[in-house]
């Protein structure tokens, strides 16, 4: 199971985590998808991904 989560600053959600402990399960990175039913459109976002305790992956966002 994958839950995802808009944040406004991804870069210092990341931070906070890591001075927490917290290793990405997938460090950050930049991603594009194309949107719409012909793909004309690109939206991206900033993201990393966390897994918790229980093994559940938790992608932080931030739409750029």
């Amino acid at each position: 199971m994958k839950l995802q989560i808009e944040v406004p600053d991804v870069g210092a959600v990341r931070s906070r985590l890591a001075a927490l402990g917290v290793r990405p399960f997938r460090d950050l990175r930049q991603i594009w998808y194309e949107m719409g039913a012909r793909g004309g459109t690109l939206e991206g976002q900033t993201e990393f991904v966390v897994q918790d305790p229980d093994g559940y992956l938790i992608r932080l966002v931030e739409v750029l």
